[in-house]
């Protein structure tokens, strides 16, 4: 191996561990262990996982550069609190994404997947029961996710995965004692959702769909002291 291959052996190996980190920060937001505000120490959060400062900083720095982590001068890393207009863009993306998705979705609805779809209701329904509000927010989005997958379009189910942090960060920005309310809600327009694929009605399924995703975003707004100035409340 000459010393050309060496450079670039050394860099994949740099790369990998950099993106194993990257995967371990983006699992922790995603499961509500850092939340909006949140600082993330670099320094500890290398020591924990056995690997350089380094390392860490170089996952911490792909988050910089998609506004999910801020890096704060002499303060270090810590998860943005998004603004009101991030929040109504990240939105407005979903919005649009996910109306064709479900288009494609309810031309081309088999008897298969409209049981995986009741199964992630049945699921959300149990786990509200339960009041186990990590697992509801899990087979909540399921639904989602499903869609997503199943909807034929590659560029569709990219682009919703690179967002997926931030719409979660969405999610989670709420006051508890609205929780019950909101995911409630959540399942009975999930389940309007359904019934319209269950009748391979497109204009339906797209109307409907629309209209959760904007009642869910009046949602998000009316959980907030202060919208404009995206106040963090509890979760």
């Amino acid at each position: 191996m000459n010393s050309l291959d060496q450079k670039i052996f050394q860099r994949f190996e740099k790369t990998s561990r950099a993106d194993t980190i990257y995967e371990i920060i983006k699992d922790g937001i995603l499961q509500g262990v850092w939340k909006p505000g949140d600082k993330i120490d670099d320094q500890e959060l290398a020591k924990r996982l056995g690997v350089s400062r380094l390392s860490v900083r170089e996952a911490l720095s792909k988050f910089v550069e998609n506004l999910i982590i801020e890096k704060q001068h002499w303060k270090g890393y810590q998860v943005r609190q998004l603004q009101w207009k991030e929040i109504e863009g990240i939105m407005e993306i979903r919005i649009a994404l996910e109306t064709i998705a479900i288009d494609h979705v309810a031309r081309n609805i088999t008897p298969e997947l409209i049981k995986e779809l009741e199964g992630t209701l049945n699921q959300a329904v149990r786990d509200m029961e339960a009041e186990d509000h990590t697992a509801f927010r899990l087979s909540d989005y399921a639904f989602h996710e499903i869609i997503h997958r199943e909807c034929g379009n590659i560029w569709i189910t990219n682009i919703i995965s690179n967002i997926r942090v931030l719409i979660e960060i969405i999610r989670r920005i709420s006051q508890e004692e609205h929780f019950r309310n909101v995911a409630w809600a959540s399942i009975e327009e999930h389940r309007a959702v359904l019934d319209c694929l269950k009748n391979r009605d497109p204009q339906c399924a797209v109307e409907t769909l629309r209209s959760h995703l904007l009642m869910y975003t009046e949602r998000v707004r009316a959980e907030y002291k202060h919208p404009d100035s995206l106040q963090k409340t509890d979760d």
